[in-house]
């Protein structure tokens, strides 16, 4: 008899939305294409960074950079999604990048506070599987 995993347990995840300001990384138009080396090598350097940062948080995250943006007052900035089956320690999480911001850097990335956002949505469920 096969048992889904939603009947089992459904996992419950967090999905935070971030945009960082990154003042030292140069904006090229090559960025807006997802397909580009220039967006792919920049991608990874972000997700590394914050992969870095986040390791303390207990549960699985996955981050995803969405895009880059040029401001022309700011400079580039990064919207990126982190998926965290962690919904119990969201405020240390904000706490966490808002330090890091209020220092200048993540990891080895040289970040600034203009532009800065965080933002949370709460309560996806995924059960896409089943044991059998």
């Amino acid at each position: 008899m096969a048992i889904s995993a939603s009947a089992a347990m459904a996992l419950i995840a967090i999905i935070y939305r971030i945009t960082i300001n990154l003042p030292d990384m140069p904006f090229s138009p090559n960025l807006k294409n997802k397909t580009s080396t220039d967006f792919i090598d920049s991608s990874q350097q972000v997700m590394d960074a914050i992969n870095f940062l986040i390791q303390p948080i207990p549960g699985f995250h996955n981050v995803t950079v969405k895009e880059f943006r040029y401001q022309q007052v700011v400079g580039t900035m990064v919207i990126m999604d982190i998926l965290s089956t962690n919904i119990h320690d969201i405020e240390s999480f904000k706490k966490l990048f808002q330090d890091s911001i209020q220092e200048g850097h993540i990891g080895w990335l040289a970040v600034a506070p203009e532009g800065f956002e965080l933002l949370t949505m709460k309560g996806f469920s995924f059960s896409n599987f089943s044991f059998r």
